[in-house]
């Protein structure tokens, strides 16, 4: 969309720019070469500037905002579900269970792109999940969602914290491979 805003605006420019060479009675100016092939270095040096400078308009802001605070939300949601699962002494529902899975983690990997986390220094590998029954799975994916929605680096207001920060960058991390892991074994298991 924005290329195409620039390239209207270029052509747009060339009109006019025909219009005014047309319309004079004096005899056409002929064009340096030089001149043009520096008009068209600094409209392509431009053009890259438009495309690669994206605007951090407010709006903007408030929409990654509003998205946060909705995933924050969801996630405590499915959190509770999870915990409601584990409490029934029943069978778990595989399908709801996937479905659960499936909404952490995309709410997960949503958060974190847009919060500003440091990246975790080891990657997260939960190896011993394919050997975890699925109750074991879900109540460690429960628990690292409340270390991560209860560290008070992003539930309480002005804590700055590099330890925090990093241990909730972790604790995302961990629930998307493990959130993954289990949305798999479910599936999987499902005939």
């Amino acid at each position: 969309m924005r290329t195409a805003a620039i390239l209207f605006v270029l052509i747009l420019f060339a009109a006019t720019a025909q219009a005014q060479g047309a319309g004079s009675s004096t005899t056409p100016r002929r064009e340096d070469p030089l001149q043009r092939k520096l008009q068209s270095v600094v409209q392509l040096e431009m053009i890259e500037a438009a495309l690669t400078r994206r605007p951090a308009a407010a709006t903007d802001r408030s929409a990654v905002l509003a998205q946060v605070r909705e995933d924050f939300w969801r996630i405590q949601l499915a959190n509770d579900q999870i915990s409601e699962t584990l409490s029934k002494p029943d069978a778990i529902d595989r399908r709801v269970t996937g479905r659960v899975a499936a909404e952490v983690r995309t709410r997960a990997k949503r958060l974190k792109e847009n919060l500003a986390l440091p990246d975790p220094k080891t990657a997260a590998t939960d190896q011993n999940v394919a050997a975890e029954d699925l109750r074991r799975s879900l109540a460690r994916l429960s628990a690292l969602i409340d270390a991560f929605v209860s560290n008070p680096m992003l539930s309480q207001k002005h804590v700055v914290d590099a330890t925090l920060s990093l241990q909730a960058s972790r604790d995302l991390e961990s629930i998307i491979v493990l959130s993954g892991r289990i949305k798999r074994k479910v599936s999987e298991a499902r005939p």
